[in-house]
């Protein structure tokens, strides 16, 4: 007789377990963590309905999916007969998914996984791309910042209605993080942490995460086709942090779209450095903006994060010489043409990429208040440290 594992879900955190005799389990789920735009009436799901499409998909084809992603992190076969439980966690109402935790307790040791649940029309029409999308960079790259992805499905609620899914690598102790104020009204950086409460990251360590973001992003440009990973937002709980005796720690969760931002020239070397400026200039703007606690006012970030992107960027330079992408000597020589560029020229590309920026976009009229500013430290850093 073939053993099943045991289902058990929750909402948000294991001390809160949900189950079809809670009046929750009949409630609508929150299109995002605003609740700001209701779903359609025919896209309204339960939490009921989402987490047992969730437990669908994972036990089709006799758990072929969990055996897939077992397989690739234990690296040998597994034997289904020994799942003993599956627990399903619903982690945050996203404005594309709804993931969840997926954790796995095999022969009597704990894998954890994302279950990437798209809902709305904005969430299906993005999630099959994105999931192509971090296949396609976890196989070129080496370096993990990315959640590996395992498979892409589909089940049906009330059998009539679809949701999109994919499983993705859970990355363990790893925490949003968002500007907030702290109780003398002062714009700090707040780790959420679920499991030890919320606290403020030190100076030193909110640059070492911008410095560490601004690598990662770097490191994903490709200096030849200007593909790069665009959008990211800040407030959108894109990046992830972990904190320990160690430091901090980065990874990026998502990636929706990977393309160039600018016409392919052929290789002409002057206009691929003029792409790579546009990306530093782009990078060290959109850097500096979030929402207070991820979803109210837009803000400026503090000018210190400028000296973190710039660092953040020649380090994910370094980063591409060291696997042999780019010469060795690239990014002292683009430093050197930078260096060459004069002020006026500068805040001018700057003006540029601003103008570009979608004029209804609620961050742009605030770019445009701060631009000037922003400049002036970008270039004075630039001056005095490179």
């Amino acid at each position: 007789m073939e053993k099943t594992p045991m289902f058990r879900f929750f909402i948000y955190d294991k001390l809160t377990p949900i189950h079809n005799r809670k009046k929750k389990w009949k409630e609508f789920l929150p299109q995002d963590r605003n609740n700001e735009k209701p779903l359609l009436p025919e896209q309204q799901i339960t939490y009921g309905d989402y987490l047992n499409a969730i437990k669908s998909y994972i036990k089709k084809d006799n758990f072929e999916i969990i055996h897939y992603a077992l397989v690739s992190i234990i690296n040998e076969e597994i034997d289904i007969q020994d799942l003993k439980e599956i627990n399903i966690i619903l982690s945050k109402h996203g404005e594309f998914y709804h993931p969840s935790k997926i954790e796995i307790v095999y022969q009597d040791k704990k894998y954890f996984f994302v279950m990437n649940v798209a809902i709305s029309i904005a969430g299906k029409s993005a999630i099959k791309h994105e999931f192509g999308i971090l296949d396609e960079l976890c196989n070129k790259f080496s370096q993990q910042y990315l959640p590996e992805v395992y498979g892409f499905g589909k089940t049906l609620i009330r059998k009539t209605f679809p949701v999109l899914m994919f499983l993705g690598k859970w990355f363990e102790g790893y925490h949003e993080f968002h500007a907030s104020l702290d109780k003398n009204g002062k714009i700090k950086i707040s780790l959420w942490d679920t499991e030890d409460g919320n606290l403020f990251l030190s100076d030193e360590e909110v640059f070492m995460v911008y410095e560490k973001i601004s690598t990662i992003l770097t490191v994903y440009y490709h200096m030849d086709t200007f593909r790069q990973i665009f959008p990211w937002h800040h407030a959108a709980g894109d990046f992830i942090l972990k904190r320990d005796k160690n430091g901090v720690d980065i990874k990026l969760i998502t990636a929706r779209q990977y393309e160039s931002m600018l016409e392919d020239r052929d290789n002409d070397a002057d206009f691929n450095r003029l792409a790579l400026l546009v990306f530093l200039l782009n990078l060290s703007i959109r850097m500096r903006l979030d929402r207070l606690d991820g979803v109210g006012e837009m803000i400026w970030l503090d000018d210190f994060l400028v000296k973190a992107t710039l660092k953040g960027f020649f380090n994910g330079l370094t980063e591409q010489q060291n696997n042999g992408v780019i010469p060795d000597d690239f990014s002292e020589s683009f430093k050197t043409y930078i260096k060459c560029r004069d002020r006026e020229e500068l805040i001018e590309i700057a003006l540029f990429i601003v103008n570009s920026y979608n004029e209804k976009a609620p961050e742009v009229s605030l770019i445009k208040t701060e631009i000037m500013n922003h400049m002036a430290t970008w270039i004075d850093v630039m001056e005095n440290d490179y």
